[in-house]
């Protein structure tokens, strides 16, 4: 995982709802983290991680960021998905 990677889980976790993470800052961290995120549409984001499925319909288009919901939203599935707070430090997710 990258700096940019860890600086997204960072955010997401300490304050999912003033993060200034983006979608595509999303779509990024979920692949850093071996996972697979697609675009099914301009605002529908899938993603997979550790046999975890879910779809975040976006408010804007997937340069924008995300609203408090979103992150909670994505905090809340991070951690179904076995990826803690300490998952930017060793890089690795719980399984």
């Amino acid at each position: 995982m990258d700096k940019r990677d860890r600086k997204t889980l960072e955010q997401i976790y300490t304050d999912p709802s003033r993060t200034l993470t983006t979608w595509l800052d999303v779509e990024h961290l979920f692949v850093a983290l071996g996972g697979f995120a697609e675009w099914t549409d301009k605002r529908h984001l899938g993603v997979k991680l550790n046999g975890h499925t879910a779809s975040f319909r976006t408010t804007e288009d997937k340069s924008g960021r995300l609203d408090a919901a979103d992150g909670e939203r994505l905090r809340d599935f991070l951690r179904s998905a076995g990826v803690n707070e300490d998952t930017a430090d060793d890089g690795e997710t719980n399984r």
